[in-house]
């Protein structure tokens, strides 16, 4: 399963999203219409028969056509990418989507940093040790009014005003 596929992560970006779901012969279809981008599709999720597969993947695409929608699936996991293959009749086009892959570093490659492959890694580290100041302390509540103010300032910095993705909500009430 995609690593974006959890509880918190769905929760926490639900209003960027503008998560939709539905079930379809006990599949969950989920869908996305992000503010300001294409509207999308999650692959079908639950145990996989071609029959399921194909029923909930129509139910999408009729989904996708009452709203007037471009069908489009993105963050589709390689081990379901055989089911588009072989069940949307060559009606669906697959791009490899780099950008939204999920890697996987071994703890000690993070750690040591060693070899070539982390030379671009250990020249990050480098400059901002030699370019910044820091410190390190423990993120609390007591810090959640300057992290909004920061995104706030830096939202207004954007020529669009920014994505919105944080905004100002009383912690203990939500609103």
């Amino acid at each position: 399963m995609a690593s974006e596929m959890n509880f918190t992560n769905l929760f926490m970006w639900r209003d960027f999203y503008n998560f939709e779901f539905f079930e379809i012969n006990e599949m969950i279809c989920l869908i996305a219409s992000p503010k300001g981008q294409e509207p999308f599709a999650y692959a079908p999720i639950g145990s996989y028969t071609p029959e399921r597969f194909r029923s909930s993947v129509n139910a999408i695409r009729e989904y996708f056509s009452e709203k007037e929608w471009r069908l489009v699936f993105r963050r589709v996991e390689e081990s379901k990418l055989k089911y588009f293959e072989r069940y949307t009749d060559g009606q669906i086009k697959i791009e490899y989507d780099r950008d939204n892959s999920d890697y996987i570093y071994l703890t000690e490659n993070l750690i040591n940093l060693k070899g070539r492959k982390y030379h671009s890694k250990r020249n990050h580290i480098n400059i901002f040790l030699k370019t910044y100041e820091y410190e390190y302390v423990e993120l609390n509540e007591s810090y959640i009014e300057e992290a909004l103010r920061i995104d706030e300032e830096w939202n207004l910095g954007k020529e669009d005003g920014g994505n919105g993705i944080m905004y100002r909500k009383d912690w203990q009430t939500g609103k």
